[in-house]
């Protein structure tokens, strides 16, 4: 990627001066994170660059999504730490792949529905207490919804192609709403007050998994029925799984247990 030329005007907002970008179209890449913009409005000149494929917004004062109806080329656009509270204005996007709004104050997942091309979405660090509004989303590969406050895993079941999962540091009790998941690759569920790992078995392709901080007792029965699982972390000083069953699952499945991979291995004090 190649960089757009900017700089400060005298109302200290960035100035793109699109008249002298002398780069290839198709590679056009505009960082204006941390410019202190209270709205997108306020990067003059922004709307003339119709081919811009990556635009950087994160670290602003925004509280709105807007003045990117234009832009529609974009391909990877990232809204991360700022103050934006609803997720809107997107409708024009069709050719975004990757989509970053952690870190802000949105409560809702909406405003998602014409932008099936997403292929990464990061919805962390923000207030959501349901997952919803990712219904269209069916070629998403990546999805961030770690350190909210979801109480369970449900409506995902047309993320078919999904293959990273982040939950890490919510409030789930159960996983029994990842079944369409076929294409899974890794998942997070660290920090969480997980207790049983039902559901866990129709995840086939999972190849790593992150269990640090749970409530989960029992392993085996459901992590023997993932044929390509070949890393499982699990943090000793909070687990409750018997020794055993770790022990099962390095010796027997060869699967790389952290942080008991390496011998001498000591049962779990209780």
């Amino acid at each position: 990627m190649e960089f757009v030329r900017i700089k400060r005007n005298t109302h200290k907002y960035p100035f793109v001066d699109y008249e002298k970008v002398n780069v290839n179209p198709k590679r056009l890449y505009l960082d204006l994170g941390g410019f202190r913009l209270k709205s997108i409005k306020n990067a003059l000149g922004l709307e003339k660059l119709v081919t811009l494929r990556r635009l950087e917004l994160q670290g602003n004062g925004l509280t709105k999504i807007e003045g990117l109806e234009n832009l529609k080329d974009l391909q990877e656009l990232f809204l991360s730490s700022n103050d934006i509270s609803k997720i809107e204005n997107l409708d024009s996007l069709t050719n975004l792949e990757r989509l970053f709004l952690g870190g802000n104050k949105i409560s809702q997942i909406q405003g998602l529905e014409n932008i099936s091309n997403l292929r990464e979405l990061d919805l962390s660090i923000i207030k959501i207490t349901e997952i919803k509004g990712l219904d269209n989303l069916s070629n998403l590969q990546k999805l961030d919804l770690s350190i909210n406050q979801l109480k369970e895993v449900k409506n995902l079941d047309n993320l078919t192609n999904l293959r990273i999962l982040n939950l890490k540091s919510n409030r789930i009790t159960h996983i029994q709403g990842l079944k369409c998941l076929s294409k899974l690759e890794h998942l997070n569920l660290n920090r969480n007050p997980i207790q049983s790992l039902k559901g866990i078995e129709y995840l086939t392709s999972l190849e790593e998994l992150w269990l640090d901080d749970t409530k989960v007792t029992s392993i085996v029965n459901e992590l023997d029925k993932l044929p390509n699982l070949k890393y499982l972390s699990i943090d000793k000083r909070h687990g409750h799984v018997p020794f055993e069953e770790i022990e099962y699952l390095i010796k027997e499945k060869g699967i790389d247990v952290i942080p008991f991979k390496y011998p001498p291995y000591e049962p779990l004090k209780r």
